[in-house]
């Protein structure tokens, strides 16, 4: 910012107002200024009618400060002006007229505080300040102002009244606002309004730890070169934006660390970035991201965000469906003691790093079936079982179902426990690959829910359901084997001529049940002789009956040694 000043310095409040002042309008350019004070007992005579103030290009060469007990009340009729102009020293301006333009270069301290703004806004747009730099309003001030900053830059974060002020800190076509100084918001800070930064860079690190956002916070198109860090910080109220963030620069990466976050708020993350700025507004990069152990009580949302190194979200909760919707996990992905109580989906998304899911909860469900798959999926006891889901049969509604409601249809479920299984058994787990075998078939069972029983796939697969749990449970086939073979066998005695009569003699009732036994030990066999009862004139009915037996028992002993070899299958 070159300024050129006129040849004769203002030395004195009284010279200022005796050259620049003309009926009511106080006009300076080019000049330098070495005044400590723009108004003074001795310039009341014209201060009490200034209707306007422009300072245009300008140098102020000392220490300055504007006090509004000499400036005339309620008689501005445009914003105060310091375009273009540079303050060397200190800077203090204590008015209730601090309505202007500041797109100046401060090169020292400056203090901005105002006794109030009423509906209007300051506005810091392409200033530059070099040293510490205080806004705030008096506690006696009711109303809320603006802030408004585009472009410019900070080698301090400024420390603002946050209770009262409206933050908005935007960037421009050319340039970002830039800030140079370490953000550190102190702990426990409660901020009411709404924080806005849009297209800004921050060269040292954002600290707001144990900060309460009650208004929403927004990083539109931001970067952060030296990361970001919002632990214990809760997201309330409002619309929480980071889209087109990007943390770390094009030569060293940098963290964005969300652990023990709560949001309880809509919060939007499309389009972050951690590897410089990102040309395809869809393909983005976060360095070394962590959420542990942080609390999402509202759907957050990843669209096209790209994780090209850690995405740490161990000990997470999400308490509302969760969609990584075409997310390009390219690092390791953690999702390690993560629970989940309503869905989540990895739709369209790419998994090309490691994903671990260790002792991850899953309430509901959890869709892999549209993931593209191309790096490694790891479970260690991962709690889930079959869900609710849906049949959905129309294109509209299946593309609607998984991008937008969150929801997973039946053949998505069935296709995510096979995934499951067989990243399991390529790992040689077995145990746990067996396990997600069952609930691959249940999930098949509930697909097949609207077929009706004539087909095949649907009867079958009930009945390895209800005969040992598809391959799990040999106890329970056992014991419907037995009762298959006591059921038919007394059914045999509807067919033939039984001898033998129970009655008090012990004789007679040791003799019934030694031929009782030794038939039925025949008969349990499914390849007994057809004529094992022959002597006791067998009816048609006997053999149609000792035929369907040879089939149901047979198959019951087939799933009680299927079952049985569970952990001995190919």
């Amino acid at each position: 910012m070159d300024t050129i000043t006129h040849s004769t310095p203002i030395t004195t409040a009284k010279q200022l107002l005796d050259e620049c002042w003309n009926e009511g309008i106080l006009y300076v350019e080019n000049r330098e200024i070495q005044v400590t004070s723009l108004f003074d007992r001795s310039t009341r005579e014209y201060s009490y009618s200034i209707r306007s103030i422009t300072f245009r290009n300008c140098i102020f060469k000392k220490e300055i400060a504007m006090n509004a007990f000499f400036l005339g009340q309620n008689t501005l009729e445009t914003p105060i002006d310091f375009g273009m102009s540079v303050f060397e020293e200190k800077v203090k301006f204590n008015t209730e007229h601090l309505i202007g333009k500041f797109n100046c270069i401060f090169k020292n301290d400056t203090s901005l505080v105002s006794g109030k703004f009423s509906a209007n806004h300051i506005d810091l747009s392409d200033a530059k300040f070099n040293g510490e730099v205080i806004i705030a309003t008096p506690d006696k001030a009711n109303s809320e102002s603006i802030i408004e900053i585009r472009g410019g830059s900070f080698s301090r974060f400024p420390r603002f009244d946050i209770k009262r002020l409206l933050f908005d800190f935007s960037g421009t076509k050319t340039s970002k606002t830039r800030f140079i100084g370490e953000m550190n918001i102190p702990v426990g800070t409660e901020i009411k309004n709404k924080w806005s930064f849009r297209d800004c860079l921050f060269e040292c690190k954002v600290i707001l730890d144990d900060v309460v956002f009650h208004s929403g916070l927004s990083f539109q198109n931001t970067l952060f070169e030296s990361g970001a860090s919002f632990k214990g910080t809760r997201f309330e109220n409002g619309k929480f934006d980071f889209q087109g963030v990007t943390f770390g620069n094009q030569n060293e990466m940098s963290e964005a660390v969300f652990d023990n976050a709560i949001f309880n708020s809509t919060v939007e993350k499309k389009t972050m970035s951690g590897n410089g700025f990102s040309t395809d507004k869809s393909t983005e990069y976060i360095a070394k991201a962590h959420f542990q152990n942080a609390n999402f009580y509202s759907e957050t949302t990843f669209e096209n965000t790209t994780f090209k190194d850690l995405a740490d979200f161990s000990g997470a909760t999400f308490h509302r469906p969760q969609t990584f919707l075409k997310t390009d996990l390219q690092g390791t992905t953690i999702l390690s003691r993560a629970r989940f109580k309503e869905n989540l989906l990895f739709t369209y998304a790419k998994i090309e790093g490691n994903a671990i899911f260790r002792h991850t909860l899953f309430d509901k469900g959890l869709d892999l079936a549209l993931a593209n798959i191309t790096g490694k999926l790891s479970f260690f006891k991962t709690e889930i079982n079959t869900f609710p889901s849906q049949h959905l049969k129309e294109k509209t509604a299946y593309d609607n179902a998984v991008e937008q409601q969150s929801v997973i249809p039946y053949e998505n479920q069935r296709e995510t426990f096979r995934i499951i299984k067989d990243t399991l058994y390529s790992q040689n787990n077995r145990i746990e690959g067996l396990r997600f075998r069952r609930l691959e078939l249940k999930a098949f069972e509930g697909e097949l829910q609207q077929e009706k029983w004539s087909n095949p796939d649907k009867f079958i697969n009930c009945l390895n359901g209800l005969s040992n749990k598809h391959g799990q449970d040999w106890i329970r086939s056992a014991w419907i084997t037995l009762a298959l073979i006591l059921s038919f066998y007394c059914l045999l005695f509807v067919g033939i001529d039984w001898p033998y009569h129970w009655d008090w003699s012990g004789e007679a009732n040791e003799k019934a049940l030694t031929h009782f036994i030794r038939h039925l030990a025949q008969f349990a066999l499914p390849t007994h002789k057809i004529t094992f009862m022959e002597q006791y004139n067998p009816t048609p009915a006997f053999y149609i009956i000792d035929f369907l037996a040879r089939i149901f028992i047979g198959y019951g002993i087939y799933q009680t040694v299927a079952a049985f070899r569970k952990f001995g299958k190919n």
